[in-house]
Formats: C-alpha cells, structure tokens, sequence
C-alpha cells in the first residue's frame, strides 16, 4: 500500500515525466514546423528564378518580334492586289 509520501513522490514524478514529453512534443513541432519553413523557402526561391527566367525569355520575344515586325512593316496589313507582284510562273 503507498503511503501518503509515495503517492506525492509518484504524482511529482508523473507530473515530471508528462511535462517532459510535452516539452519534447513541443521541440518536434517546432523542429517539423522549422523544416517546412525551410522547404517553402527553397520552394519559394526556385519559383522565384524561374519566373525571373521566363521573364527574360518573355523579353527577349518580345525584342525579336518588334525587330521582325519593323523589317516586315505590317504583317496583318492588306495590299492593293496592282502592287502584288505576280508568282514567278506567270
């Protein structure tokens, strides 16, 4: 049978035992929450150069279209059918 003292003696060490797991608990959240901080970052960077390199890539498409376009003129504009030249085989 416990006696009075050994039942506070067991209460404290539960009550130890219970507030060092939650403690461990609490550090593997933290750790769990601090790796996937860290992965979202990498994420995040790896997002953000790609973009940066469609970027330029949308740039540097955007440069080669106005160079074409200000070597043929007007693509999309309609001639008068006197100033086509006429196939080679007529």
């Amino acid at each position: 049978m416990l006696t009075n003292l050994s039942k506070k003696i067991l209460k404290l060490q539960l009550k130890f035992i219970f507030h060092d797991t939650q403690k461990m608990d609490t550090q593997k959240k933290i750790t769990e929450l601090e790796e996937k901080i860290a992965w979202l970052e990498d994420g995040l960077e790896r997002q953000g150069q790609e973009l940066t390199k469609a970027l330029e890539a949308l740039d540097n498409l955007q440069r080669q279209f106005k160079l074409l376009f200000s070597k043929v003129s007007d693509p999309y504009a309609v001639r008068d059918l006197k100033d086509e030249v006429p196939p080679p085989h007529y």
